[in-house]
């Protein structure tokens, strides 16, 4: 049994005998399978891609090809935002990270010292605007077949967007 884990792409399969001889009275048969995971929080690999986050937990996986989740929430001035990421996978050292709303990192970050612990961070904000989130495994491992669960709280449902009115003037009068 061979069992590789890929990303998205063609692949090519080569079966030959350790002496490179042709001999017709041996079979072999090839099984492929795919296990699909669906993650409703995908594509979410960029901070520019961040999962805005409207409720108090979601769970995810941590795809391959050194994937890193990112989330946002919004905090109002005076907040205490605490995430918090349990239900680790035994193969995954979860990292966490806060940027703040100029997306500017904020230095409050956690990683764990072994693999499977929970992560934490907790922080006072002193203006309103979203927060973004950022999850990946220390290590670059994945595990797509188990969920984690990140859990927020002090965050708050982000303020309606308010249209922006253009004030016309009379052109050439002062």
């Amino acid at each position: 049994t061979l069992e590789y884990d890929v990303t998205p792409g063609f692949y090519y399969l080569r079966v030959t005998d350790q002496s490179s001889n042709f001999d017709t009275s041996y079979a072999f048969t090839l099984k492929a399978t795919f296990i699909p995971a669906v993650d409703p929080q995908e594509p979410n690999n960029s901070m520019f891609d961040a999962y805005t986050i409207t409720t108090s937990s979601i769970e995810g996986y941590l795809f391959p090809s050194e994937e890193h989740d990112w989330f946002k929430v919004w905090v109002n001035d005076g907040s205490t935002l605490t995430v918090d990421v349990t239900n680790i996978p035994s193969n995954i050292r979860p990292s966490l990270h806060l940027y703040d709303r100029n997306r500017n990192y904020m230095w409050v970050s956690f990683t764990a010292e072994h693999d499977g612990d929970p992560a934490h961070v907790s922080h006072l904000f002193n203006e309103s605007g979203y927060v973004y989130i950022q999850l990946y495994d220390a290590d670059s491992h994945k595990n797509w077949l188990q969920k984690y669960t990140l859990t927020v709280s002090g965050n708050s449902p982000a303020p309606a967007e308010i249209p922006v009115v253009t004030e016309h003037e009379p052109n050439g009068v002062i």
